[in-house]
């Protein structure tokens, strides 16, 4: 069979499989694990997963913990993440008073790299708090190896029994 009569024959089958050409078009270039450069030179993590139609997100900012944004929009050219938090000051009467902050990170891939910004707004739709940084993907983690096929060498005495020596 000719090397033109095999790609004829590979083309047709991956046609035909719609599962086969999906899996290629479900790949959104944002998903997977990215190390993040932080203002100031701090390192943190962003991961971005997709199942069931949907994107989920987890992100480390600088220290503490990883932790879920509240909504991933993903699309072939450009990456928004909510994360909604509450900070709590003091009103000129010393009250406790509650603030509602929503940050909005957009990123954008840049060749391989992800050239992030995130932006703060406070209730009143107010900006605040802006910065730019960036994230290169993190490969993945190389599957498991098979134990079973390992081979060790001679023995190594460490130890005389006796001595350090």
């Amino acid at each position: 069979m000719s090397l033109i009569s095999r790609f004829s024959v590979l083309l047709t089958c991956a046609l035909c499989l719609p599962g086969v050409s999906r899996l290629s078009a479900a790949e959104n270039p944002f998903t997977g694990r990215w190390a993040l450069t932080l203002p100031n030179e701090r390192a943190g993590w962003l991961g971005i997963e997709e199942g069931n139609g949907q994107f989920k997100g987890s992100i480390l900012w600088a220290g503490g913990s990883v932790l879920p944004v509240d909504s991933v929009v993903a699309t072939s050219d450009e990456l928004i993440l909510k994360r909604l938090s509450v900070a709590k000051k003091k009103d000129s009467t010393g009250k406790e008073q509650e603030e509602k902050i929503t940050e909005t990170i957009t990123g954008r891939l840049r060749g391989g790299i992800l050239a992030l910004t995130t932006v703060k707004t406070k209730a009143d739709g107010k900006p605040f708090g802006q910065a730019e940084f960036s994230g290169r993907r993190i490969p993945p983690i190389p599957p498991v190896p098979d134990l079973a096929k390992v081979t060790f060498g001679k023995p190594v005495a460490l130890f005389n029994g006796k001595d350090l020596a």
